[in-house]
C-alpha cells in the first residue's frame, strides 16, 4: 500500500495506546477495526453494520467501515509477508 493510501486511512483509522489497549479503531469511536471485521461475518454488508452500530448509539459512516476493512487488508499483507519471510 503507498504512502498516499496510508493517509488516506489515517483520516479514518487512529490508534492510541490509551483507547482499546491501543487496537486501530474508527476516528472518534471506541469500534476497533477487529469489530468491523467480526461485524462483517455476522452482518454480510456494510449498511448492516452501519444499522447495527447506530443502534449501539454509535455513529459511524460507509467511508470509515470501507477504511477499517482497507485497513484490516493492509494490515493482513504484512503479517502474510512477515509469516512467509520467517519460514524461508
Amino acid at each position: 500500500m503507498t504512502n498516499i493510501m496510508t493517509k488516506e486511512l489515517s483520516k479514518f483509522i487512529k490508534q492510541d495506546p490509551h483507547i482499546q489497549g491501543g487496537m486501530p479503531v474508527i476516528s472518534g469511536t471506541r469500534v476497533t477495526v477487529a469489530e468491523i471485521v467480526d461485524y462483517l461475518e455476522t452482518e454480510r454488508n456494510i449498511r448492516s453494520v452501519i444499522t447495527v452500530l447506530r443502534k449501539a448509539g454509535v455513529l459511524v459512516t460507509e467511508e470509515e467501515v470501507s477504511a477499517a476493512l482497507a485497513f484490516a487488508k493492509y494490515r493482513s499483507s504484512f503479517d502474510e509477508k512477515d509469516s512467509k519471510e520467517r519460514s524461508q
